[in-house]
């Protein structure tokens, strides 16, 4: 790999790291990030994975108190994650699952749509597992082939069903 390659994965990717910078801040590194995705879906895919991004809005963007092994000096010193507003922390978390579905601009693996299934079923936050449905929503309802694929998977890991449930619960 690049040494850009490296980079983009150590800092630009490091959201640990910049989920403490100014919402600002971080709305522009998204905004590059999703630029360098579109312009390279499969390689990011591929080096940075669909694991990898969902992982960092479970740790880094939502609502109640952060996993305290994600960065636990800053914690520790009373960091200001948790502080965000909840719009905020919400449009955050919505552009980066919009990276995500451009990441997933063809067909989706089965590992894919579990990890998606995962955190929606192991999230604590009401917000982000409606995140979640909304991506799952958008990635069934693709093209045809990442449509009937994303179905197909969701059908497999039992996702349909937690979808189902998610849905009656919250009526």
């Amino acid at each position: 790999s690049t040494l850009w390659e490296q980079a983009q994965k150590h800092l630009a990717w490091n959201m640990q790291i910049w989920a403490y910078s100014p919402a600002c801040v971080q709305y522009k590194l998204i905004e590059m990030l999703t630029a360098e995705v579109c312009a390279r879906p499969q390689l990011f895919r591929e080096k940075v994975s669909v694991s990898f991004v969902l992982d960092m809005c479970r740790l880094c963007f939502y609502k109640s108190k952060p996993d305290k092994s994600a960065i636990p000096s800053e914690l520790e010193r009373g960091g200001t994650l948790c502080a965000r507003p909840r719009k905020e922390m919400h449009r955050l978390r919505v552009q980066l699952l919009a990276v995500v579905n451009i990441m997933m601009h063809d067909e989706p693996t089965r590992v894919e749509i579990e990890a998606i299934v995962g955190l929606a079923l192991h999230c604590k936050d009401d917000g982000l597992v409606q995140d979640v449905l909304r991506l799952l929503l958008q990635l069934s309802g693709g093209s045809s082939t990442r449509g009937e694929a994303t179905v197909k998977h969701l059908n497999a890991s039992g996702g349909l069903h937690l979808m189902l449930s998610c849905i009656l619960n919250n009526t």
